[in-house]
């Protein structure tokens, strides 16, 4: 079983004496835990007030965000979490401020037992340095040997004085922040091969670049990998054509769930996806990259582009829109020509 905690406004409510001590476990010098001491005094947060004034609000807690030490004063200081005592078959693993506790047995009923037990030792041990877990948040996994089609029995574990159903899937809120990281670099990705601004949104991004969100292309790769699993162990290891079945259904599935990631509010409202989305899988096939030109669009009012505008306008009309345009890119062979001479302009 695998139980994740969240910590309350973790980063921000570390105690400094938790710090302190943590100095002194882990044999800092003392002129070190000097340095340090005064780093963390007299600390204080100015905000806008009313009508003009200026506020200030005396810190007496947390590890300085931003900097280069906040993580490394964090790490030091959770570690005493890493170094509860727990009973045999329990353990617990730490990332930030991430805390999986998993426990082991020969049932489920005794694993919940032991589970139990270790989440306990652990939650006392977060509160004893200062911080609070938030028992609502909690979310527990089974990770067992049973075979394919039978399920665990409904159990319940308690943490805290909160009472918490075993799951077979977890919500790991702290996976929100990665995600969140690991957008912003496809993002990036993204708007240089669209040779775009990089003010672009992720969505317009990726939809001009023809790159599907990072956790879509993940679990495509990993409907592959079980179905190709599945057949192994029963039995019937697949061939090469039976392997490319899977990865073209795969890859459809996957299109298919992006596509319907762009039609929600968020997308839906933003022009360049609202242009692509009636071509979607057209855009998609489309053998030329666009360019720095033709992503930002200005094809409508620039003057310098007027003489090739008058004959595009004579070959798609007058509507120059981004879904006109796009669809002419896509449908008509002798605009396609134009539009490739435009880009390369």
């Amino acid at each position: 079983m695998a139980i994740s905690l969240d910590i309350v406004n973790a980063f921000n409510t570390l105690p400094w004496k938790a710090i302190r001590e943590a100095l002194v476990y882990h044999q800092v010098p003392p002129y070190l835990r000097d340095v340090l001491t005064v780093y963390l005094s007299n600390r204080s947060v100015s905000y806008p007030g009313r009508y003009g004034s200026v506020g200030e609000k005396r810190v007496v807690c947390g590890v300085p965000q931003g900097s280069v030490l906040g993580p490394l004063l964090w790490n030091l200081a959770y570690d005493v979490v890493l170094r509860t005592e727990l009973p045999r078959g329990v353990s617990v693993i730490c990332y930030a401020d991430d805390t999986l506790v998993l426990a082991e047995g020969e049932t489920f009923e005794g694993t919940t037992r032991l589970a139990e037990l270790g989440v306990a030792r652990v939650v006392a041990k977060i509160r004893g340095i200062g911080l609070s877990v938030a028992e609502n948040k909690t979310d527990a996994l089974w990770f067992h040997g049973l075979r394919r089609g039978v399920e665990p029995p409904c159990m319940s574990v308690r943490v805290g004085d909160a009472v918490i159903e075993v799951g077979t899937c977890m919500r790991l809120s702290g996976c929100r922040r990665h995600a969140a990281k690991l957008n912003a670099a496809q993002r990036m990705i993204a708007i240089r091969v669209a040779r775009g601004y990089r003010t672009i949104s992720y969505e317009a991004a990726t939809v001009l670049a023809r790159f599907p969100s990072l956790d879509i292309l993940a679990d495509m790769t990993a409907e592959i990998f079980f179905k190709i699993r599945s057949l192994r162990q029963g039995g019937h290891p697949p061939n090469a054509e039976t392997v490319e079945v899977l990865r073209t259904r795969a890859s459809w599935h996957a299109l298919r769930r992006w596509r319907d990631r762009l039609q929600e509010p968020r997308g839906a409202r933003q022009r360049v996806v609202r242009a692509i989305l009636p071509s979607f899988r057209a855009w998609l096939k489309r053998k030329k990259r666009v360019t720095y030109r033709l992503t930002q669009h200005t094809l409508e009012d620039c003057p310098a582009w007027q003489p090739k505008r008058q004959i595009l306008v004579q070959n798609i009309g007058p509507d120059l829109s981004p879904e006109t345009v796009v669809a002419a890119m896509l449908i008509t062979k002798h605009s396609t020509v134009h539009m490739d001479k435009l880009q390369a302009t």
